[in-house]
């Protein structure tokens, strides 16, 4: 397959790609740029990527949400299939001049019976995975990324007490969810559920109601 797809409109590329001519691009970095999205640069058209799992540029909470950076012109597409658990393989839709997105990650989602405010906490990333065990209660740890110095209580299926890692992408994020939101359980603990919603992952405290749809 070709490293790169130029069309009048936007431009393809796998992880990233310097502002030079085709002739001049470095082939290892189109292949493995990390964080493209972070250039401080600007292109004249949308350069579409993917390679770098778009939940990595997020500290605070897990969205596997495409990033459309409208002013960079750099739209990032990368859920995490396959490579993350909670992942998705987001869909990039070009229409009559505009953009559109939407995804499918396979997860049954049921109807949520409980209004829930939210807020955002810390996402302790795999590829940043040492980590201080602080403190222990039933089922959850409270843990201190040794990179940033972030604490937060996660769950203990995610922690290698041995090594002093998380063995997979992670958040105390609390998601911000109304009555009749579409909800998939990830895991049910005695608290709550973690799980995810709108391609974003993290807590609810309420109830479940019936089964909705596979997305």
């Amino acid at each position: 397959m070709p490293n790169i797809i130029e069309t009048d409109v936007f431009t393809l590329v796998h992880a990233g790609l310097e502002q030079k001519s085709l002739a001049d691009r470095d082939v290892d970095l189109i292949q493995t740029m990390p964080y493209f999205g972070l250039v401080d640069a600007e292109f004249d058209k949308p350069v579409i990527v993917g390679h770098y799992p778009v939940c990595l540029y997020h500290n605070q909470t897990i969205d596997h949400k495409p990033i459309l950076d409208v002013i960079k012109n750099i739209y990032s597409i990368d859920g995490g299939n396959v490579i993350k658990d909670d992942g998705q393989l987001n869909v990039l839709i070009y229409e009559q001049g505009h953009f559109t997105v939407d995804y499918v990650d396979g997860f049954d989602y049921y109807s949520i019976l409980n209004h829930q405010d939210g807020n955002n906490g810390t996402h302790i990333s795999w590829m940043d995975r040492e980590i201080e065990i602080l403190d222990k209660k039933p089922e959850f740890i409270r843990v201190k990324q040794r990179s940033t110095g972030n604490e937060a209580w996660i769950h203990e299926s995610f922690v290698d007490e041995v090594k002093s890692e998380v063995i997979d992408d992670v958040t105390d994020t609390v998601l911000q969810l109304s009555k009749h939101d579409l909800f998939h359980p990830l895991l049910k603990t005695s608290t709550g559920y973690y799980g995810k919603h709108n391609g974003e992952v993290g807590w609810y405290f309420g109830a479940l109601g019936e089964y909705c749809e596979t997305h």
